[in-house]
Parts: C-alpha cells; structure tokens; sequence
C-alpha cells in the first residue's frame, strides 16, 4: 500500500485492487557486456541476491498491509474494493488498449502474447489453488 507516498494527506478514499499495479516487483538490469565479463560465481552471486530480495519484499510486503490499512482508516481514509462492474470495464478497456499496442508495436504484441499465454495456463491453478 502507498502509505509512505502520504496520500492520505489529499485523497481520502482507497480503491481495490490496484487495476494499474497488481503487485510490486523490483528488478536490477546490466549492461551485458558488464555481466558477460563476471564469471560465474559472481553471476550467482547476484542472480541469489536478487531471488532473495524479491522473496523477502513480497513476504514483507504482504505482511504489513493489513496494519498498513489500519493506520490509512485511522487517518480517515476510507478503503472500497471497486464493484464488479467496475472491473469489467477496467478490463475491457484495457484490452483495447493492449490490442492496439499488439497491433503497433512488435515488442508489445510478443510481451503480450506471452503474458497472455501464462494467464491461460496459469488460470486453472488459480481457480483450484486458493480458498474462496
């Protein structure tokens, strides 16, 4: 949750969930020169770093945010979760939007394709796999 950006102080209510943002990754990017010329160790070294760091931020990240959402209440932020209908509109318009950048952008169209593929085949997992 944004607490820390003081949103609070201008807007006072909160929507879910975060259409533009479902979650929060960090990443590290190299030259590739610079990583061709580390050997392999420091190779792991770093790749072990970064898994550690995004296990870590998503446990952390996931634990705070129910005191997170306490304290946004407690400074009179009121917390919604956007209505369905809401959502679908989200959706639909944003997979206009991604087919007219599929359509114009090569790039996007093979990042998009294949998030779309992984959402496919992800999709029974995530139906099965979690409590309702």
């Amino acid at each position: 949750i944004d607490l820390n950006l003081g949103f609070y102080q201008v807007a006072k209510h909160y929507y879910f969930p975060g259409w533009h943002q479902q979650s929060t990754t960090f990443e590290l990017m190299f030259n590739k020169a610079k990583w061709d010329a580390m050997n392999e160790q420091q190779q792991a070294l770093v790749t072990q770093v970064c898994r550690s760091n995004f296990a870590m931020g998503m446990a952390e990240g996931e634990a705070i945010q129910g005191k997170a959402l306490a304290e946004l209440e407690s400074k009179g932020v009121t917390i919604h979760r956007w209505p369905q209908e809401i959502l679908d509109v989200f959706e639909s318009t944003w997979n206009e939007v991604a087919a007219e950048q599929a359509a114009a952008d090569a790039s996007f169209k093979q990042a998009w394709d294949s998030l779309q593929a992984f959402r496919a085949e992800y999709k029974r997992w995530g139906e099965l796999g979690y409590l309702k």
